[in-house]
């Protein structure tokens, strides 16, 4: 992976807004509550959304800790210096070049797992007689996995360029 390419990634999480995952899962919390009469189907499918919301709050993190190695060890440049902001609570990342590849390797079968929920979801998604709030729940579940995705990709560039970089075996 090259300079730019890493570099462009970390320059869009530093820019990224942030939304609140705690107050979505949350929000889905109080709608599993209701005593509302809903299908089991739907039901799961809301319980499966507070899953991927946690999922992608790990994803976030792990983003946002590898962004911060990168900045401190690896991406030097003025400009990306510049636009820079503080992480207070992010975890330090040992640099070592096995780590990131069990990283990496790790992220490869994470998201071979994705594609199986993608298409289950998406098959499910087709069937014409499925009651309206399942449908969106499953919509729903289906963007927060395209989201946990883009940020699996993310983190599959930054890593590799981590193991390409990397000094310490």
């Amino acid at each position: 992976m090259s300079e730019p390419q890493v570099t462009r990634i970390v320059l869009r999480l530093i820019s990224r807004s942030k939304w609140s995952i705690e107050d979505r899962r949350k929000k889905n919390s109080e709608i599993i509550a209701e005593e509302v009469d809903r299908s089991e189907e739907t039901t799961q499918a809301l319980l499966e959304y507070d899953i991927l919301l946690k999922e992608l709050q790990e994803r976030y993190q792990e983003a946002e800790e590898v962004r911060e190695h990168l900045l401190n060890h690896y991406l030097n440049s003025e400009h990306i210096q510049l636009r820079r902001t503080l992480c207070p609570n992010i975890a330090t990342i040992k640099d070592s070049k096995r780590l990131f590849q069990l990283k990496l390797e790790e992220l490869l079968d994470y998201r071979k797992s994705i594609k199986q929920q993608d298409t289950t979801i998406t098959t499910r998604s087709v069937d014409g007689s499925m009651e309206p709030e399942l449908r969106l729940a499953l919509n729903k579940n289906l963007v927060i996995l395209l989201t946990i995705d883009n940020e699996v990709s993310d983190l599959e560039v930054m890593y590799q360029y981590l193991i390409q970089n990397c000094k310490n075996k």
